[in-house]
């Protein structure tokens, strides 16, 4: 009687919090869509993928336990709020069969220890050109023996979680630190020489969505790039940690301005490497304008960080 008893007690709580959950996506669900204005709707945006997947799980269990109340309307409502946005978010990049030059990003997580893991990734995948985040004077010494492979090397050691480093085997004509937002956070923009077309690659790590100043911060960096590219209509890549989804109104608004097209998809996951596959969410980008074509994209192994690095081979269109 007592486990029967514990069991009722068991099954009521679990029914109690699957409610609460539901409450809690249908609200973020709908908040998402209002991105544009405040940093905790920002961060509701960034789920859409979870909130469906959990939506459909429920909605299934639903049919076949024929639930027809309140909660069951509004598990169908996540179901499709978030199901318009996941489909919204799929896209094709321009692909190709021609060789190009391969690039990597990698976010290091500044306290991050595995020294061995992120030089191991470097030399496996051999990029020409490797844009490193989170670059402080202890991370820039652990990359020595890799910077001996790159004839261009420019660095920002910052303490801050907001250094950055190029590290470029194609031939750099001009480069130099730029500084975005409101809040300072450096970037840097080099102009590369291959094959005798040149391009500009802009590298950047934007604040994260964590509170007004931050969220405001990111949204003006990111609406500064894009009409940048929008009036200069040069062939561009931008890439770096954006800590902003597809699924957000900063990253809508940046495609839709600059026109360039995003390698990454909904269906590569960088963030968090700490958490299981179905719970990461893309916030590392590799924009290029529609001069290049790709000809391979994925993400790179568990280097220790909470971000999984991103490697790609593009090249100009023929």
């Amino acid at each position: 009687m007592k486990f029967l008893k514990y069991e009722k007690m068991t099954t009521k709580k679990l029914k109690n919090y699957t409610e609460i959950f539901v409450y809690i996506c249908f609200a973020a669900s709908i908040l998402g869509y209002f991105s544009k204005y405040n940093f905790l709707f920002d961060i509701c945006s960034q789920f859409r993928m979870q909130y469906l997947l959990f939506g459909l799980i429920l909605l299934v269990y639903c049919i076949i336990r024929k639930h027809k109340n309140i909660l069951s309307l509004l598990i169908v409502c996540i179901v499709i709020l978030n199901l318009i946005s996941v489909l919204g978010s799929l896209k094709f990049n321009d692909v190709t069969k021609k060789q190009g030059f391969k690039i990597e990003i990698i976010n290091l997580l500044t306290k991050n220890k595995k020294y061995n893991a992120v030089r191991k990734e470097i030399n496996d995948k051999s990029p020409d050109i490797l844009v490193i985040q989170e670059l402080d004077d202890k991370w820039s010494e652990e990359l020595q023996a890799v910077k001996e492979n790159y004839p261009f090397i420019y660095e920002i050691s910052r303490q801050d979680n907001f250094g950055i480093a190029l590290y470029s085997k194609i031939h750099i004509t001009e480069i130099r630190k730029f500084f975005v937002g409101t809040l300072d956070v450096p970037a840097i923009s080099a102009f590369c020489d291959y094959e005798g077309k040149v391009f500009e690659i802009i590298c950047i790590h934007t604040t994260p969505p964590t509170n007004q100043t931050y969220f405001k911060n990111t949204q003006k960096i990111t609406q500064d790039l894009a009409d940048y590219i929008a009036e200069n209509g040069h062939n561009a890549i931008i890439t770096g940690d954006f800590n902003t989804s597809h699924y957000s109104y900063n990253y809508k608004n940046f495609i839709k301005t600059s026109k360039m097209q995003d390698l990454s998809s909904i269906f590569h996951p960088t963030w968090s490497a700490f958490w299981l596959f179905p719970f990461r969410i893309t916030l590392d980008h590799l924009f290029v304008t529609k001069s290049f074509a790709v000809r391979d994209y994925a993400v790179g192994n568990n280097i220790g960080s909470d971000h999984l690095p991103i490697w790609a081979e593009i090249s100009f269109k023929e």
